[in-house]
């Protein structure tokens, strides 16, 4: 999630965004790990249980990053 926010940051600086379009490339960059790749790497036959394991952390600290996620951009943006 750290790095995907990272991303976010630098795709929104390289893009030159501001405002709404900023805010939504960063907080949907660090957003947890999708479901869909359990099912992608279940479809490649891929180690599905380290996907189901990365998913399911990354859901667990998003629960708890979320709410303060707003808050940390408007910092960061500031």
């Amino acid at each position: 999630m750290g790095g995907g926010l990272l991303l976010g940051f630098a795709v929104a600086w390289l893009l030159n965004l501001s405002g709404m379009e900023r805010a939504i490339v960063v907080l949907v960059s660090a957003m947890p790990a999708a479901v869909t790749a359990v099912i992608f790497a279940t479809e490649t036959v891929l180690d599905e249980d380290l996907v189901t394991s990365i998913v399911a952390l990354s859901i667990c600290v998003g629960v708890g990053l979320l709410p303060w996620l707003p808050r940390l951009t408007l910092l960061l943006l500031g």
